[in-house]
């Protein structure tokens, strides 16, 4: 695996994420989710196509994650 010479942005890249981890998937979904939605709407994604990009995930739960009701 290649790793950058420096630290990008003060972030090591010695060793990979674990995204398979459900610590590390809820540890990591508190600030994505926002975020998400955020680039979502700056890009002026339809709900649909945001959706798809979320894995094709029913209408409830996108809603519930937009809302910030359902924990990720």
């Amino acid at each position: 695996m290649a790793s950058l010479p420096e630290p990008l942005a003060g972030f090591a890249a010695d060793k990979p994420i674990d995204l398979s981890s459900k610590d590390v998937q809820e540890r990591l979904s508190r600030s994505a989710v926002p975020a998400f939605f955020k680039l979502a709407e700056a890009l002026h994604l339809r709900d649909e196509s945001a959706r798809q990009l979320l894995g094709g995930v029913s209408n409830g739960v996108f809603y519930q994650l937009k809302r910030g009701s359902k924990k990720s």
